[in-house]
């Protein structure tokens, strides 16, 4: 095996006096040297680790720049400046005078570009949005670097970085349309591609199952195998086709959702890919408190409901959220640096629901079936038929099942009716707590 000259000259036969051995490489039984593979091995694998880009939520700016002949400028210094936070992210043109800046959060940007022997360029704002990349071309005029041209106007909306199917819900819509619940999911039935029902994090009446975003379906994909994301991180239930944390929508400041020829950096995914950009503290200190409440006192009765009481409903949602810099008097200010964000939002619920229910009359009670019908319209009548056998007196029933021949049926109870010694006392008194029949069977 020859070595190369980044891993160091092989070392000498092993004899006295020889050269010493590099740190990749270690001695062998009858001579020679061989290199440590584990440890290359590990190299390999953090290198090419660091050089794998993972899922993110966030954008990048693109582009070129010019000059007032349409040449390319290189060397100019590009700048991109959160209008929030003021954190800022530069980078210098190519060659060719591409620029590019990556790993940008959601948010609103200047952009500066300058050079010596042009005047300064300045473009705001400029929107980015979740997982989006902006192309935006700029034009250098000769002049005085002190001198700033500034353009206030946004770049294109349209996506011509790559040619992913991408919407875009952004804070101003989730804060102005009306969700129930308050789920940012529910803005996804407003786009186009998008079927199904959100859901919610209160659980099935009859399952008692919660399965928020699993009823939804992107482009044609099955319920469930959509891919669900928060702040670039996966989000997905590893047993359900749901998503794993929910958020209120005061909580969102972006809804992304890609539906077709998205990046293949995204795998395991049968319909869309929706990625939820949370909210994050700014230079100022800002927050809301909200409060809804709803109580049958105000409800008007169901249009189903026939009867003279209305269900009971009790239901009060809540909530709070802060975000600003850190700041310590004294201490340390993160303005422009570090910066926090907190939601909390309780439930509270109760409910009564109202459903029709076949009840015994109060014949049927006390073992008189001889009237009873399972339906007033067709008149279709109860049978009641004895299963075991009865004591030797007569009086009491046993655990012994009556021995039926080849098309033989169980004795039916005379005239359909039971006697009361055969039924059960502590059966009656449940059947006690049982409402009453208060309209006829249909």
């Amino acid at each position: 095996m020859h070595g190369s000259n980044r891993l160091g000259p092989m070392p000498g036969p092993g004899k006295p006096g020889g050269a010493e051995a590099p740190a990749l490489w270690r001695p062998v039984r009858g001579g020679g040297w061989i290199m440590r593979r584990a440890e290359l091995a590990l190299s390999v694998l953090f290198a090419a680790a660091a050089a794998v880009p993972g899922q993110t939520n966030a954008g990048a700016i693109t582009g070129l720049v010019v000059d007032q002949q349409q040449a390319v400028v290189a060397g100019v210094k590009v700048t991109a400046t959160n209008l929030a936070t003021n954190v800022s992210q530069a980078t210098v043109t190519s060659s060719a005078g591409v620029f590019t800046l990556p790993a940008l959060p959601p948010g609103q940007y200047r952009l500066s570009a300058e050079l010596a022997g042009f005047k300064r360029r300045v473009q705001e704002p400029i929107t980015v949005e979740t997982s989006g990349t902006v192309s935006l071309d700029l034009e250098l005029e000769v002049g005085n670097t002190s001198t700033e041209v500034t353009v206030m106007a946004d770049a294109p909306l349209i996506q011509q970085a790559n040619s992913t199917v991408q919407y875009t819900i952004n804070q101003k819509q989730i804060e102005e349309l009306p969700l129930p619940d308050q789920s940012a999911l529910h803005v996804m039935s407003l786009l186009p591609g998008v079927v199904g029902e959100p859901g919610s994090e209160q659980a099935s009446v009859t399952t008692g199952y919660v399965t928020p975003g699993g009823g939804l379906s992107v482009s044609g994909g099955r319920m469930g195998s959509t891919a669900y994301q928060a702040d670039g991180v996966s989000n997905n239930s590893m047993f359900f086709g749901r998503i794993s944390l929910s958020f209120s929508s005061d909580a969102v400041a972006e809804v992304s959702v890609q539906q077709n020829a998205f990046s293949a950096e995204y795998g395991r995914v049968g319909g869309g890919i929706v990625n939820m950009t949370t909210k994050s503290g700014t230079n100022q200190l800002h927050g809301t408190v909200f409060s809804f409440s709803q109580n049958d006192i105000l409800n008007a009765a169901p249009y189903r409901n026939t009867f003279d009481k209305k269900g009971m409903v009790r239901y009060w949602r809540g909530g709070v959220n802060v975000g600003g810099p850190v700041y310590v008097p004294k201490f340390y200010d993160g303005r422009n640096r570090t910066f926090f964000f907190a939601s909390f939002e309780p439930l509270r619920r109760y409910t009564q629901l109202s459903g029709f229910a076949r009840v015994a009359t109060e014949a049927e009670r006390e073992g008189d079936f001889s009237q009873s019908v399972y339906n007033t319209a067709t008149n279709q009548r109860i049978f009641l038929f004895r299963q075991f056998e009865f004591n030797e007196s007569g009086t009491a029933l046993t655990n012994q099942r009556i021995q039926l021949g080849p098309g033989e049926a169980y004795p039916q109870w005379e005239n359909n009716i039971i006697p009361k010694r055969f039924i059960s006392p502590i059966g009656q008194r449940i059947l006690k707590m049982q409402p009453l029949p208060n309209m006829p069977l249909n």
